[in-house]
Formats: C-alpha cells, structure tokens, sequence
C-alpha cells in the first residue's frame, strides 16, 4: 500500500499521511497473521457461497436482468455514493450513504451526471476487498491528538473498483477544517456546436429614403423690450442739381437763411438676445430733424412812378403848378423773419449685433437699416430774398412723402439695475443717402447725424 501510495502523482504530502497511518496498519497486519486459519475457514465458506450464488443466478437469471435502458448513454465516469469525510482535530467523521445493490432498479438509483475530476488533482487511496474493508481501515487509522498536527489533508477520493453494477465508481471526500472553506469542484461543460449553419437570407434591405440632414438646431433665444430716446446733431448738405440761375439763387437763399439745429429719436425695441451673444432688433421709430429760418436783413428798393410830380413851379401870379413826369424813389425795407422748420419720419429699424457679457456691464455692437415709411414737413422756406414758400401748404410740392432707407452704426453700454431691468446708452451715427427733395424741384438735400440714445431695457 506504501508503495501504491508514494507513485501516485498528488499535491499532497505522502510522507505525512504515510507516518500518520502506519503504526495502524502495522498493527492491522499482525492481527491478520494471527487469524489465518480463520481467514481459511473464512474463505472456504465465502467460495460455497458464491458457488451457491452463481447457481441460482443460472436458474433464476431471467429474473434478476435489469430492464433496458433505450436511447440512454451514462457518461463515462458517473459520481455516485458520496461519502463526505469532515476532518476534526480529534478524529475523521465518516457518513457513508448506502450503495444500491446491482439488482435495484436503475431508474429509482441516483446518478450524478457531474465530470469526475481529474485524477492528477486527487489522492486515491485504492481498497482491493470491499466497501467494509476500506471503511474499517479509516476508522482504525484516525491518528491521535497527539499527531493531529501532522495530517495536513484528507483523502480526497475512494475508488471501488470491484462493483460490478458499477464501473470505477468513486466516492468524494470533502475536506473540511474549522474556519475554513475547501473550493468548489472545478467542472468542464463543452458547448454544443450546431450542425449547420443558419442558412443565409433570400432577399436584401434596401433603404430607397433619402439621406436627409438633421435640422439645424438653433438656441432659443430670450426677448426684451427696450424704450429709446435720444438727440443727435445735424450736418446737412443742399445742392443744387441743375445749372439753372434759380436754382443756384434758392440753393444760396437757403444756405444764407437756413440753420440746421438738432435731431431727436424716440424707439420702441423688441430685442431676441440668443446664447451666442448675437441679438436681433426691430420695432418703430421716430426721428425728428429741427432747423432755424432766421431773415434779418434790410431791402433797399427803387421806386419809379410815371406820374410823379417831379417839381412845382411858383407863377407871377403865385400860383403853384406841378410838373408830371416819371419819378424814381427809393425804398428800403427792414425786416425779420424766424421760423423753426421740421422734418417728421416715422421708421421701421432691423438692427442685428453682438453683445459683450462683463456681469452687470455689457457691451455691444450693432449695424442696421431704417426704412423710412413716412415724411412730414412744416414751417417756411426761402423764395426770394423777400419771400418765402409754406411747407405747410406747399410741402408736398417740394419734398418727398418718404425718403425710402438710412443706414445706422452704434455702439451700446450696458448697466444691470435690477434682475430684469437695465439701463443702456447707444452711441450712434445715421447716414440719409436718398434725396429729400423731389428731383423736379433741382435741389438736392441729405443729412447725416452724430449722436446717441438712452434706453431702459426690461427682459421679458
């Protein structure tokens, strides 16, 4: 047994379980030596009764055969029996599970269908005689308390190769000791490959759609209404168009009488401030530009009256007899006239800008067009050096009922007031590129203005 112990290939030291078991199986040995003439009686009457078992298995064999199994395959090493042995400091514990005779019904007999583990990873201790046997030299070999801390492992497995109902039968031990957890058995499961493969699709997916873009995302924006008004000062042009003598003399009058004075803005805004920074403007506005007619001057005027009395003339009888003929007079004339001319336009803004974040300061920038939608005039003009026109009543005659587009570039200052309200100043300069006057007339008026605008500008 020393022998069949130490060439089996395991993990386990033999030497250990060798020195904890051979005072045991010595004494075993020598108590084997005494008994032979009983062991020959022994084996004489065991040799009748397989002799007697053998006949009756030929006369009643029919009998005792085991139904049979169809279309079942055991696997090639079955674990059944199981005897877990459960090691203690003092001795082995063995609980063994009865082994169903050969002759019981193998449908009712447990089978495990667990893969046997391999046996280079297990110690196998082999019993050449039976169950009881190997059972008994267990027990007898239990080592003492005394050399308890020389086992370091337990029997893994029993192997009981002389069932003949069953072929290399084995029956695990479990090692345990206190405080611990001996690992799971390590088990192979092959997967199952199919026969053949899926067979391939008939028919192909076709996506005849178009490729379509996604839609452009833009931010929604945040939305303010902002209230304006402001002053600008005033440069005015006046041409004339033509090289006629009247239109040079009205272009002067003009010029020499005519003083351009300030322009005022009034705007309601609705801004959409989007998260980039950029802001888009529009509303209604209001521009009115102001100029002086200041006349001081003094007109010296001659007189000639065909029938003027040119003299008298004393006779000797001191009569007094006048003379007619064409007398020339001189008149001058001094007068004043001042009157404050306006130019009415109501506006259409569209300003697009960027605007700055500095926390409660902001800045910005801003272009935009202003469509002109209407143009009213009022006060008088020069004519003459004398004489004037009234806008009121001849305006329409002179200028235009709108004056179609100006451009505008500003620069804006912001300052936070409260969560929603802001105070903003604009910076700006607005250039009129079209004509006021109607081409017929032969002048030609045009403004550009400097100023800027105050604003209260309250989110929504």
């Amino acid at each position: 047994m020393n022998k069949e112990i130490k060439n089996h290939p395991s993990a386990l030291d033999i030497d250990e379980i060798w020195a904890a078991i051979e005072p045991q199986v010595d004494e075993l040995n020598a108590q084997r030596k005494k008994r032979k003439p009983v062991f020959i009686y022994c084996l004489s009457g065991l040799v009748l009764l397989v002799g007697l078992g053998l006949t009756g298995l030929f006369l009643f064999g029919e009998n005792l055969q085991p139904p049979e199994i169809l279309n079942e395959v055991l696997p090639e090493s079955t674990t059944q029996n199981v005897v877990p042995i459960i090691t203690t400091e003092n001795n082995l514990l063995v609980k063994k599970e009865e082994v169903p005779s050969f002759s019981a019904d193998l449908k009712t007999a447990p089978v495990a269908t667990t893969t046997s583990v391999p046996k280079a990873e297990i110690e196998e201790i082999t019993v050449l005689k039976s169950t009881l046997v190997a059972k008994d030299i267990i027990k007898k070999t239990a080592p003492s308390s005394a050399n308890s801390t020389q086992l370091k492992s337990a029997i893994n497995k029993v192997v009981i190769p002389n069932n003949p109902g069953i072929n290399n039968s084995t029956i695990p031990v479990k090692e345990e000791k206190i405080a611990s957890v001996s690992p799971l058995t390590i088990s192979k499961i092959g997967l199952t490959v199919p026969a053949s493969d899926l067979p391939e699709l008939n028919f192909s997916i076709k996506n005849n759609k178009p490729l379509v873009p996604p839609p452009l995302y833009i931010e929604r924006p945040t939305f303010s209404i902002e209230f304006q008004t402001g002053i600008s000062a005033v440069n005015r042009t006046l041409n004339p168009t033509g090289n006629s003598p009247n239109n040079l003399e009205t272009a002067s009058l003009r010029s020499t009488f005519e003083e351009p004075l300030e322009a005022l803005h009034a705007n309601i805004l609705v801004n959409a401030h989007f998260p980039s920074g950029f802001f888009v403007s529009s509303g209604v506005g209001f521009t009115q530009i102001s100029e002086l007619y200041n006349n001081n001057s003094t007109v010296i005027d001659s007189i000639i009256d065909p029938m003027g009395i040119q003299k008298l003339i004393i006779n000797i009888t001191g009569d007094t007899v006048p003379v007619i003929g064409p007398v020339v007079s001189t008149r001058t004339t001094t007068f004043i006239k001042k009157y404050y001319n306006s130019y009415r336009m109501i506006d259409i803004p569209l300003f697009v800008g960027y605007q700055y974040d500095f926390g409660d300061w902001k800045t910005d920038f801003s272009l935009g067009v202003l469509s002109n939608i209407l143009l009213a005039t009022e006060g008088r003009i020069p004519d003459t050096p004398t004489t004037d026109l009234d806008l009121n009543t001849n305006g329409d005659e002179i200028y235009r009922s709108r004056v179609d587009y100006s451009l505008q570039f500003g620069i804006g200052v912001s300052k936070s007031l409260t969560d929603r309200l802001s105070l903003r100043v604009n910076p700006m300069f607005r250039y009129y590129s079209r004509n006021f006057i109607k081409e017929s007339v032969g002048l030609e008026q045009q403004y550009l203005l400097f100023g800027g605008t105050v604003g209260l500008r309250m989110d929504l």
